[in-house]
């Protein structure tokens, strides 16, 4: 696929930028950005934490990054990371938002929800309040956290979880 040269123009330089990466940039700092970025699979530098479908991420990714302004300001920040960081700290700056994916489960699935839900609180803690057996269903590219399984299986729910066994 043919690099996309961007309409957008870098405010100081007025250059074209290709793959988002400013003209101006030196010839080996544009190769090791590039690399860096195609590297996550999902075009945007950063591993996909969620759907486990990082050819959906960059779909996703190319059909909205000229029309978001929020999108542009983060890869913006994304290449100046892969640009000025070491191979250590590159590697440390993937890995922070993932430690940070499912933390709060228990929080959105309990609390958070309870207060957008009215019935959630009363439907999550049937099992241990009536004593009958609950299940769920849980289909996805990745088995529940630990922190999900365990707040559900504290207040007595048995789970069966189907995923790709690739993944």
């Amino acid at each position: 696929m043919p690099p996309k040269v961007s309409a957008a123009e870098n405010d100081e330089e007025g250059e074209k930028e290709i793959d988002g990466i400013p003209a101006s940039w030196p010839a080996e700092d544009k190769l090791l950005v590039k690399k860096r970025v195609q590297s996550s699979t999902s075009g945007i530098g950063l591993p996909d934490l969620v759907f486990g479908a990082p050819m959906l991420v960059n779909d996703t990714f190319e059909n909205i990054r000229e029309r978001s302004e929020a999108m542009k300001e983060m890869m913006d920040s994304i290449m100046e990371a892969a640009r000025k960081l070491d191979n250590d700290d590159w590697q440390r700056f993937q890995e922070i938002p993932q430690e940070r994916v499912h933390q709060e489960d228990a929080q959105i699935h309990g609390n958070l929800f309870a207060t957008v839900e009215p019935n959630w609180r009363t439907f999550i803690q049937k099992p241990k309040k009536t004593k009958q057996t609950c299940m769920f269903l849980f289909i996805g590219t990745d088995p529940p956290s630990p922190k999900l399984s365990d707040f559900l299986t504290k207040l007595g729910w048995l789970g069966v979880v189907v995923r790709d066994r690739k993944s």
